[in-house]
C-alpha cells in the first residue's frame, strides 16, 4: 500500500508525507537485532521501495542540476524576479514571516550573481532593492534589542560567532555583496553620502598596518576617485590615508610601499592631488601638500612628471607669495620642491635648467617684496640649486649672490643657517666673485649679542670647511679676535664647547700653526696668552663636546697641538700638560 501511495505521491508532488511515514517504518532497521524475522521484513521493504526511491533520488538529483545550468529556468527568471522583488516590498515585518523573506532574498541574491541574468536588474529596480529591501531588513529591529536586554548568550551567539547565516540582516548583506559583484560601475559618484566615505577613508587610515598590502594595492584606485571628490574633508582624509601608508614599515624598518608599487598609479595620483588643491577653500589644504610631497619622496620621478608638477607648484607659490596664510602648508609647498630637486637633479642634471625658469620668477618676488616667512625656504632651495649646478656657474644666481653682500639678511638670526648654507654654496662655485670681508663683517657682528654668538660659530665652522688657506689667512685674524673677546666673557657651557669646537676645527683644517701665528698678534699685548687660553678656557670645556665625530675631532687637535706645537714643549707649558 505505501508503495502505491508513493508513486501515486511522486506523480501528484506531495512527496513529504509518505516519505516521513517510511521513515518511521525503516528505523527499526537501524539499530535492531539480526534475526531472520528482521532480515525477512527487511527484504520485502528492499524489494518493494527500492525502486520508486531510487527513481525519487535520480529525478531530485535532475532538478537541482537543472537549477545549477539554469537551462529550463532561464526564461522564466525575469518574470519570477520582478515576483519576488515585490513580495519582499510587501511581506510582514513579523519573524514568523523570516523565514519566507530570507529564502525570497537569497533568490535574488542567486539572480544577481548570475552572469547571464545580472542585467534584469536596472537603475529603478536597484534602487527599490536598496531603499525597500537591504536597508530595512540591516536595520537594528525591536527583536534585536529584546536579544541585546534579556538573552546576551543569543545576541553574542549571532552577533560575534557568524551564528546569524539564516537572518534577514545575513541575507541583506549577502544581496549587497551580490549586487556589487556586477554593478560597481554605478556606484562612481564619489560626492554621494561624504560623511560615509569619509567614515570609510578614515577606517583604512586608523587600520593601515593591519590591511594586507594585496588589499591597499587594490583600493588604492578607488582613493584616487576620492581626491576628486568636492568635499574638502574626502579628499583630504584620501590625501591623508595615502601620506599615512606610504609610510608603513613592515618588519626590519623595510618600507612596504616602494616606488614600484607607486608607479603604475603615479600620473593619476599626482593630477588628482593637484585637482584637489583647486577646490574653494582648499587652495592651501597642507594634508593635500604633505601627500603630494610623501609620494613624490617615494616616487621615481621622470623628468617629464616633475617638469609637470613644477609647473603646477610654481604656480601655487606665486599665488600664496601675495598672501600667506597657512605657515604648514608653506612649509609643505617648501619641501616638496626640495624634494623633487633633490630627486630628479641628481639623476637628470639637464633638468636643473627647467627649475631654475620655473622658481627664480617667485623667489625675485619673494626677495624684492620682503616676504620674510619665505627668505630661510628660498636662500635653501637657491643653496640647493647652486649645489647641484656644474662650473661655471650660471650668469642669473649672481643676483642672488649680491644679496649676500647686503647687510639686512643677516640681522634676522633665523634665516642665518640658510645664508650660510648659501654663501658656503657660493665660495665652492664662484670663490673669486664674493667680497668676504663684507660678509664678515657681518657675521662679527654676532658675537656683541649673547643671544647670537652660536650664529658666530656656524657661519664660521661653516667657511673654515670651504676656504681654502691662502683665503683663510685674510680673515683669520678677525675670527681671533672674535674668540679672544668671548673667551674673556663667562658664557653659557653649551657656548664654550661651542667655541672649542671650532678651534679645533682650525687645527686639523688649516693646522696647528695657523691658530698659534694668528695668536702672535696679540702676545704682544699679553704675553702668554696661548697658553692662558689653553689652560683657563680650552682644556676646561673638552668636556663639553658631544657627539662621536666632533670629540674625535677635539681629540686630534689636542694632540696635534700639545705634541707639535714647539710652545707647549717648554717647560713652562707643564701645567697644560697636567691638565690634559
Amino acid at each position: 500500500m505505501l508503495n502505491n501511495r508513493l508513486q501515486q505521491a511522486f506523480n501528484e508532488g506531495g512527496i513529504n508525507g509518505i516519505l516521513g511515514t517510511a521513515n518511521t517504518l525503516f528505523k527499526k532497521f537501524r539499530h535492531g537485532y539480526g534475526t531472520n524475522e528482521l532480515r525477512l521484513d527487511l527484504r520485502y521493504c528492499l524489494d518493494n521501495m527500492a525502486v520508486p526511491l531510487l527513481r525519487l533520488f535520480s529525478h531530485t538529483a535532475s532538478v537541482i542540476d537543472s537549477g545549477r545550468t539554469e537551462e529550463p529556468f532561464g526564461r522564466y527568471v525575469g518574470e519570477f524576479e520582478k515576483a519576488v522583488r515585490g513580495l519582499l516590498i510587501t511581506v510582514s515585518r513579523s519573524p514568523g514571516r523570516d523565514h519566507l523573506a530570507i529564502t525570497a532574498i537569497k533568490f535574488l541574491t542567486m539572480v544577481s550573481t548570475m552572469a547571464h541574468h545580472y542585467k534584469l536588474f536596472n537603475d529603478a529596480s536597484l534602487d527599490q532593492i536598496c531603499r525597500s529591501i537591504v536597508i530595512p531588513n540591516v536595520m537594528l529591529h525591536e527583536e534585536d534589542e529584546e536579544l541585546f536586554e534579556f538573552n546576551y548568550i543569543e545576541f553574542i551567539r549571532r552577533d560575534m560567532e557568524g551564528s546569524d547565516v539564516d537572518t534577514k540582516r545575513r541575507a541583506a548583506c549577502e544581496l549587497l555583496k551580490g549586487i556589487a559583484t556586477h554593478y560597481r560601475e554605478k556606484s562612481q559618484d564619489v560626492n554621494s553620502y561624504p560623511l560615509l566615505k569619509a567614515c570609510a577613508l578614515k577606517f583604512l587610515t586608523v587600520f593601515r598596518d593591519q590591511l594586507p598590502k594585496s588589499s591597499v594595492m587594490a583600493l588604492l584606485p578607488e582613493v584616487l576617485r576620492f581626491l576628486g571628490a568636492e568635499s574638502n574633508v574626502i579628499h583630504s582624509y584620501a590625501a591623508i590615508f595615502i601620506d599615512k601608508v606610504l609610510l608603513v614599515k613592515d618588519e626590519g624598518g623595510r618600507a612596504r610601499y616602494v616606488a614600484s608599487d607607486i608607479a603604475p598609479f603615479l600620473p593619476v595620483l599626482l593630477n588628482n592631488l593637484f585637482i584637489s588643491l583647486k577646490f574653494p577653500e582648499s587652495e592651501e589644504n597642507q594634508y593635500v601638500m604633505k601627500c603630494i610631497m610623501r609620494v613624490l619622496g617615494g616616487a621615481d620621478v621622470s623628468g617629464h612628471v616633475a617638469a609637470t608638477c613644477m609647473s603646477g607648484m610654481a604656480s601655487i607659490l606665486n599665488k600664496v607669495c601675495k598672501n600667506p596664510k597657512n605657515p604648514i602648508f608653506n612649509h609643505y609647498l617648501f619641501e616638496t620642491f626640495a624634494v623633487l630637486i633633490r630627486r630628479v637633479c641628481d639623476k637628470e642634471p639637464s633638468v636643473i635648467s627647467l627649475f631654475e625658469t620655473s622658481l627664480f620668477p617667485s623667489l625675485e618676488t619673494i626677495l624684492a617684496n620682503n616676504v620674510i616667512e619665505f627668505f630661510p625656504y628660498a636662500f635653501q632651495l637657491l643653496a640647493q640649486l647652486v649645489e647641484l649646478n656644474r662650473p661655471p656657474l650660471p650668469q642669473n644666481y649672481m643676483q642672488f649672490c649680491n644679496y649676500l653682500l647686503l647687510p639686512d639678511p643677516w640681522t634676522k638670526s633665523a634665516d642665518v643657517p640658510a645664508l650660510v648654507r648659501l654663501l658656503q654654496a657660493f665660495l665652492r662655485m664662484v670663490p673669486n666673485e664674493l667680497e668676504l670681508d663684507k660678509v664678515l663683517l657681518y657675521t662679527r657682528s654676532f658675537f656683541l649679542t649673547p643671544g647670537q654668538r652660536s650664529k658666530l660659530f656656524l657661519c664660521s665652522t661653516r667657511l673654515l670647511r670651504t676656504l681654502g688657506t691662502k683665503q683663510l689667512l685674510d680673515i683669520f685674524h678677525s675670527f681671533c679676535l672674535c674668540c679672544l673677546t668671548i673667551s674673556r666673557i663667562t658664557g653659557p657651557q653649551s657656548l664654550l664647547g661651542a667655541l672649542s669646537y671650532f678651534m679645533s676645527l682650525i687645527i686639523v683644517k688649516h693646522g696647528w700653526n695657523n691658530l698659534v701665528d694668528a695668536f702672535e698678534g696679540f702676545d704682544r699685548v699679553q704675553p702668554g696668552i696661548l697658553l692662558t687660553i689653553l689652560e683657563l678656557f680650552w682644556v676646561p670645556n673638552l668636556k663639553q663636546i658631544t657627539g662621536a665625530i666632533e670629540t674625535k675631532l677635539t681629540a686630534v687637535a689636542s694632540t696635534k697641538l700639545l705634541c707639535e706645537c714647539p710652545a707647549l714643549l717648554k717647560p713652562e707649558s707643564s701645567k697644560v700638560w697636567v691638565k690634559c
